[in-house]
């Protein structure tokens, strides 16, 4: 498998608004796999390699997962972020237009 690093901010959003507003990491990921937001498949989503360093696998995919909560936090998009919590949609995060929102183009 070959995972090309992007962006995922606009998919949780979208996964976020689809459940109301607030929800677990685990079942947004589930939503942004099942639903193909910006054009993440299943593959992108659960894909496992392996590091050619360590031998240890790992979900490349996380990476963007993590750093798209914390740049989504950062820009005001979600209320703070706690371990084991879900993660909820600000007023800014509910009201944004994605259609300008930048893609992987």
């Amino acid at each position: 498998m070959t995972y090309e690093r992007r962006s995922a901010e606009k998919a949780i959003v979208l996964a976020l608004r689809e459940m109301g507003g607030s929800g677990s990491r685990k079942e947004i990921r589930r939503l942004i796999a099942d639903n193909g937001y910006d054009g993440f498949t299943q593959e992108d989503v659960y894909g496992m390699v392996i590091n050619a360093k360590s031998g240890k696998e790992y979900c490349p995919f996380m990476f963007d997962f993590n750093f798209g909560f914390k740049n989504l936090y950062a820009a005001g998009m979600v209320k703070a972020l706690a371990r084991g919590k879900d993660v909820e949609l600000s007023q800014q995060g509910i009201n944004v237009d994605l259609s300008t929102y930048r893609t992987k183009e």
